[in-house]
């Protein structure tokens, strides 16, 4: 049995590896390594003369025992790492790494000091894995038996073979590190890690064993980082475009597509690296946060840096309609993705576009090498949703793993083990809206009401889109269970499965500062303007059970003028007015409302056919808005005032160049996640908007200074709970303030429970 001794302040412990370096037979067999305490109070080698003194790893490099060749270019003849991705008839010619031989930086580095008196340290940033006794390692620390997961011993072997560490590097991990059994020894070092991973020469991140090619998958991400740098369009002789003529009704059609040339195998192994539980951990956000760059990323016995990670997942962003869809279609096949629409309880998260926009979000908060507020959603939010979506053993967790990341330094918290988990997300939630930034509330847990999953074996050929064909009636989310008022984050409930839009930079009340008083643990008070009601309502899901949706209230009267001005509502609106990537919707993006899109005979970029706004048009075509039917300007001769769109039907597409073509497909898809587990709605005071699937008639639209967005709320005698974020067309962009200023809206105080 390991024995700890107590830590001092400002100390933590770091772990010598024993390696081949210490003694022949350590390079092979147990892992072995040694305990050190460490004083990080002691100050690094700092300047000498106005210059920096240099130290050992001075220039950054973490020097790979295997090293790729990496080929940008086609070439004819030669053989490369590369070689393995592409078929027979597409191959490329190798180019220098630019690697650092171990032998030039022993050269270059045996004289100079370490950075600490009592040397240097990185920190591991990995997922411990299957803690099941029965699955756990044997390893020694000081001699003694330790029981480690498979995943740590894996990377301590593998770290044993890298020069680093047999140059003298200890490594700081957290489980052999931190005394597990003292929670408050835990508690102390928790609050701690910003300093541990800051304080590190590098951050090692460890994805895991050789498994489902990852080999392969190595070289990819280093490709195709490698030709991101060298060129405007990485996929430039990379894809391929096709054409051939498709029967559809007994009419010929000229088809043409894109397809990435790479081996099926390559999308595959993408996929399966992308899908490891590394990048859903929580505590890895942190950690990734605190690195650079350049710092290594391991995975079996090969390396990358993690820049050539978020360079590849940009790439699947950028042509995420082609490449990105095409890696998930050879994985999942049709009859996955088909399943994958009712799929209402389970992790959709490896059939989303998640799947790489999460690491770029990640990668995204670093502090020195990205934007500022530069997370997905920017700043705190951003960092609140990275932190909801994660997985964690410890619900508590949830709060304390991501108190390291920049975007939350001014939310002073000391992680207490003590706390229950319900404790430590009243406190948490009082202390962020105590900050000023409401925008946590966007997060509420609301019910999703019912849909129908399954459907009659006679239409089996394709999904329903009428509920009297299908049965099986299921709950999709059931809101908070944990007796936690609604105004605070819960992070044991699973969060609704509608995305959050992106927040608009300029802020409906810009010039208000917020304010609230919290009365106890189960309300508050807060300022806001209740600025309208919820009319009408369309359906939020193409199989809703309750036959009473679409919802029309009163006629009322547009807002917006005349029939063009309010189809650019409309079609603003099914977007948020927003791109993916939170610019504001180009007007290109009119396109979605082009009638062959939503009767499902145009060209639809979307592999999984989840939520087709074909479906949507379904269910809700009879919806009023204002003196039309959504049929009606969808199918009607609206286009002729001013408003007109050419005929986007099947084939039309393929024929666009390549930045219009990707504009439509944007456009689509980005309506398609917008609308989905949403309800369109219509105010009484005759503004088009989105609400909560549990939005209902009579639910009131709220916004609150230091919320980027509208929110939904619904009245409980003289108080309000909170549904969720919404959006109102015609208020996003400071509109409100000068309704304030004229006296037709006024902000009052409001009570949530």
């Amino acid at each position: 049995m390991v024995v700890y001794r107590p830590l001092r302040n400002h100390q933590i412990r770091v772990i010598k590896l024993l390696t081949e370096a210490d003694s022949p037979g350590y390079g092979s067999g147990p892992v072995r390594c040694e305990l050190e305490y460490v004083d990080l109070a002691c100050a690094p080698i700092s300047t000498e003369e106005g210059e920096q003194q240099l130290a050992k790893g001075y220039n950054g490099h973490w020097v790979a025992p295997v090293v790729e060749d990496i080929e940008p270019e086609p070439r004819v003849r030669g053989r490369a790492d590369t070689n393995a991705m592409w078929p027979e008839d597409h191959t490329h010619r190798p180019i220098a790494s630019g690697s650092t031989d171990e032998f030039e930086v022993e050269r270059a580095e045996v004289d100079l000091p370490w950075r600490y008196p009592w040397g240097d340290y990185v920190a591991l940033s990995y997922v411990w894995g299957d803690s099941n006794p029965a699955g756990l390692r044997e390893i020694y620390v000081d001699g003694s038996p330790f029981r480690a997961t498979r995943n740590l011993e894996a990377a301590l072997k593998e770290l044993r073979k890298h020069y680093r560490i047999k140059q003298g590097f200890r490594i700081w991990a957290d489980a052999i590190c931190i005394n597990q059994k003292d929670i408050d020894e835990r508690g102390s070092q928790v609050a701690m890690m910003r300093q541990i991973y800051n304080a590190a020469w590098h951050i090692v991140i460890w994805l895991g064993p050789k498994a489902n090619n990852s080999d392969l998958a190595m070289i990819a991400l280093r490709y195709f980082s490698l030709r991101s740098k060298k060129y405007g369009n990485p996929l430039e002789g990379v894809s391929k475009r096709v054409e051939k003529i498709i029967n559809i009704g007994g009419f010929p059609w000229k088809h043409r597509a894109t397809f990435i040339r790479l081996r099926m195998s390559v999308h595959r192994a993408l996929y399966h690296l992308l899908c490891r539980p590394y990048f859903r951990r929580l505590w890895v956000l942190q950690e990734v946060a605190l690195g650079t760059e350049n710092m290594p990323v391991l995975c079996g016995d090969r390396c990358v840096q993690v820049e050539d990670i978020y360079r590849t997942v940009k790439l699947l962003r950028s042509n995420g309609a082609e490449f990105g869809t095409q890696i998930m279609a050879f994985v999942h096949f049709w009859s996955d993705m088909q399943k994958s629409w009712y799929q209402t309880r389970g992790d959709t998260y490896r059939y989303s576009e998640r799947l790489w926009e999460r690491p770029i979000a990640m990668l995204e908060a670093q502090n020195k090498t990205r934007a500022s507020d530069s997370v997905a959603h920017g700043g705190i939010f951003g960092a609140l949703l990275l932190g909801r979506e994660s997985h964690a053993s410890d619900e508590r967790d949830r709060i304390y793993g991501i108190l390291g990341m920049r975007q939350l330094a001014a939310i002073h918290i000391i992680p207490d083990y003590n706390l229950t988990a319900k404790e430590t997300f009243i406190l948490f939630t009082k202390r962020l809206f105590a900050s000023g930034d409401f925008n946590g509330l966007r997060l509420a847990t609301s019910e999703v009401p019912h849909i129908a999953t399954r459907y009659m074996k006679f239409i089996n050929f394709s999904r329903p889109k009428n509920p009297k064909f299908v049965h099986h009636n299921r709950l999709v989310n059931a809101g908070c269970t944990h007796s936690l008022p609604s105004w605070v984050i819960c992070w044991s409930c699973p969060p609704n499965p509608a995305i959050n839009l992106p927040g608009h930079s300029c802020l409906p009340l810009r010039n208000h500062t917020p304010t609230v008083v919290f009365h106890n643990d189960m309300t508050m008070t807060l300022q806001g303007v209740i600025f309208d009601t919820i009319n009408s309502l369309s359906a939020f899901h193409t199989t809703e059970s309750d036959l009473s949706y679409p919802s029309d209230g009163p006629r009322v009267t547009s807002i917006y003028g005349d029939r063009a001005s309010t189809n650019e509502a409309l079609w603003r609106t099914l977007v948020g007015n927003t791109t993916s990537t939170g610019d504001p919707a180009p007007a290109s993006y009119r396109s979605i409302l082009q009638s062959a899109i939503w009767d499902g005979s145009a060209s639809v970029p979307n592999r999984r056919k989840m939520f087709l706004l074909s479906d949507f048009f379904s269910r809700n075509k009879k919806m009023r808005l204002f003196n039309r039917t959504l049929e009606d300007i969808i199918l009607g001769p609206q286009f002729r005032d001013g408003f007109e769109i050419k005929n986007l039907r099947v084939g039309y597409v393929e024929t666009l160049d390549d930045v219009a073509r990707r504009e439509y497909q944007d456009a689509i898809l980005w309506a398609m996640r917008v609308l989905a587990w949403r309800r369109l709605v219509v105010t009484r005071g005759g503004y088009l908007g989105l609400a909560p699937a549990a939005a209902k008639a009579g639910d009131v639209v709220v916004v609150v200074p230091g919320c980027d967005v509208p929110l939904v709320l619904r009245r409980e005698g003289e108080r309000f709970r909170v549904l969720g974020e919404g959006y109102v067309h015609g208020i996003m962009a400071g509109e409100l303030q000068g309704m304030l200023e004229q006296g037709t809206r006024k902000l009052v105080d409001i009570t949530l429970c």
